[in-house]
This record gives C-alpha cells, structure tokens and sequence, in this order.
C-alpha cells in the first residue's frame, strides 16, 4: 500500500540546540556510493570529500551495502547494516535510517537522492533533490524507480525541515509540482574540477582523431533523447560528410532500439566505459560536446565540458539557466531533424573554441563552493539561507 504524503504545511518542532563548540553530527544516506558514475554517486563524493575537513561537521555515513571503493573517499565514519543488504535501498532508508542515526549520535539527517525516511522530533532533515522525472517525464522511467518516486520521494519532499535543489529550474519544478506553499528551497549548484591550460594541452595529446567527430555522454534511455540526436546525425552527414558521432554512457532500459539504430550507422561509435581521463580526453578532441536531453535537473557534463569542448545543448531551462555562466554554449531544438541538422552545421563552421565560465560560474561551479553551502545550511538552523 502506498505511503501517505505528510501535510504540505511543515510543522515547527522544537529540538534542542547543540551545544556550544560541539560538531554537528550528519547522518548521511550514502547508498549512492555503492555505485559508481556521474551524477548523484559523483556529487556525493565530491561533496563530502570537501565536507570532511569540516570542523564544525561530523559526517557519519550509513548503507545497507558496501560502498565502492573507487570513490576514494578520506576517512569518514561509516556504517553498513548488512542485516538488512537483501532489502531495498528506499526501504531500508524508511524502516532503518532513522535508528541508525540516532543510535550514532546525529542530530541531522541528510537524504542526498531525494528520500527521507519519516519524521523524527529528534532529527533535522535536509534534502537534496536532483530532479522530478517522474511528474515531468514519466514515460521515461522504469514501473517500479516510478511508483517509488510517487509513494516515498514527493512525502520526503513534503516533511524536509530544509529543501536543496540542484537548480533554479528544478527548484521551480518543484514549487509548480509538488509543493507550491513553500518557499524556503536552497539552489545549490554542482561542482567540477576546472582544468589548468597547462592539464587541457596534455589531455589533448591523449588522443588524436583521424576524423572530426562529436561527442556526447548521457545514458541511452529515453529522457536523454539519444535518439533525436541520432535523426539529427543522419541529416547532418549531408552537410559534414567525414563527421562521426561518438557517444558513451550506461544502457537503461528501453535501450534495445537505441543500441540497434547507433549500430546501423557506421559513423556513429558507441564507447565502452570510460576513465575521467579518458572522457576529457574525448571531449577534448572533439568538434563539440553535444547534449541533446529532454529534461534535465541539472546537466553536469555541460559543465565538466568547459574548457575542453564547445558545447550544443538542447534548448531547455536548466541548459539556459547554465547557460548565463559560459561562453562558448550554442541551444539547438531537436524537435526538428533537419532544422537542428542545419544549425548545428552552421555552428561548426564558425570553427567554435571551447566554452568557458564567465560571470564568476569557475567559483560558483566548484565542488568546495558546493562543499560551502551544504556546510552552512547543515549548521543553520531551520531558516533558509539564499545564494
């Protein structure tokens, strides 16, 4: 049976302060660190490896499965209740989270993937949301990621004492969507690491194409729009005929036909997995980055891309939104083949030089900027704080 929403209208619960000079103690949901990839495992850790030097901060991070050790995370207290490895990650989070933490001594919780387990008088809660695929494009979703977004991630959202978005755009979304009463939601940027020139002229040496080509990273499934982007390749082969189209990224489901239309066209070369070296290597050598998404709640290749690529991104909020902080960005409408075919061509013949921050995006686009805030919203109390 579904879980019920809480009341839109958050509650005052009074907790006691700390006291003074003690560290707040953070108890994080860390199963997104089981896995690797870009995305929420990739904000995480980066954010928590800023976080750690924290004096004010105790982290202490709880899973129900081992986290991969690719992450490389400094020495931060963890727990891994592998009592409870056979259930579900979300129903874990519900039934064990709250325990956990207060038995570790936490006075705040923090949910980085959009779930909070049920209210505690005795726990803060923070919350970070990444997107809301599943009210914007739930076509584009699984049946049962979907049903446990609609039963557990919109109550989370309702119960938060503190909302974090990863964008303006999905901060809006979330206003419009889920809970147009609030109006105390954090936009916390995602971070990169920005490449000295001196880094970008030897990852350039790492690889030398025979051939102009473009290249895009996103997984092939539907919201990614791959293959609106694979229509559009085909039509822009008449105008650049030596131009290939590489692309890498994890296979979801529905991939089948996708997978099988890259595999027609012989320009078009799917990549295996690929290091961080490796995929600034190819975005270094390429024409352009392309990103031709349906919906994004944030996009952090656009900005991994900077300095290594122009970009074209698909013409939708969030990329506009990003799009105030760099130089070197070109919007394309996919909805049209042959239109996004021709502008694209047009943008490549201008012989465009990589993208870069302006507007102070290469601080406000930094992982110990990301690190900052959290930091400051952790140690507030329940009062918003705005950028």
């Amino acid at each position: 049976m579904p879980l019920q929403s809480d009341s839109v209208a958050t509650p005052t619960i009074n907790r006691p302060r700390l006291p003074k000079h003690a560290p707040r103690v953070v108890a994080v949901d860390a199963r997104s660190l089981t896995q690797t990839g870009k995305g929420v495992p990739r904000f995480l850790a980066e954010t928590l490896r800023e976080l750690a030097s924290q004096d004010a901060l105790k982290l202490i991070l709880f899973s129900n499965r081992p986290l991969h050790p690719g992450h490389a995370l400094p020495p931060i207290e963890t727990v891994i209740d592998t009592t409870w490895a056979r259930v579900p990650g979300s129903l874990w989070v519900m039934a064990r989270l709250n325990t956990l933490a207060l038995q570790a001594g936490a006075d705040t919780i923090w949910g980085p993937a959009h779930l909070l387990p049920r209210r505690r008088a005795d726990l803060r809660s923070v919350l970070t949301v990444h997107d809301l695929v599943h009210r914007i494009m739930p076509e584009s979703m699984g049946t049962w990621n979907r049903r446990i977004a609609k039963w557990l991630v919109e109550p989370s959202i309702h119960r938060a004492d503190r909302i974090v978005t990863v964008s303006v755009a999905t901060r809006d979304d979330v206003l419009l969507l889920v809970q147009p009463a609030r109006r105390d939601i954090d936009v916390v940027y995602l971070g990169t690491r920005t490449l000295s020139p001196n880094e970008v002229a030897i990852t350039r040496t790492k690889i030398t194409p025979d051939a102009p080509y473009l290249f895009s990273l996103g997984s092939i499934e539907p919201r990614k729009n791959i293959d609106g982007l694979l229509r559009c390749f085909k039509r822009l082969q008449t105008h650049c005929p030596t131009l290939s189209l590489r692309l890498t990224g994890a296979h979801s489901w529905g991939a089948s036909a996708t997978l099988a239309a890259i595999e027609r066209n012989d320009a078009c070369h799917l990549l295996g997995f690929l290091s961080d070296t490796e995929l600034a290597a190819q975005m270094a050598g390429a024409r352009a980055f392309i990103m031709p998404s349906h919906y994004e709640g944030f996009g952090l290749p656009v900005i991994e891309a900077i300095g290594l690529a122009p970009i074209i991104a698909a013409d939708i909020p969030v990329f506009r939104e990003l799009g105030q902080f760099i130089d070197g960005i070109h919007f394309v409408d996919f909805t049209d083949p042959d239109a996004a075919a021709a502008d694209i061509a047009a943008f490549l013949a201008t012989n465009p030089t990589p993208a870069k921050f302006v507007n102070g995006g290469s601080e406000l686009f930094q992982w110990r900027t990301t690190a900052r805030r959290y930091a400051e919203i952790f140690l507030a109390d329940c009062a918003p704080l705005h950028p």
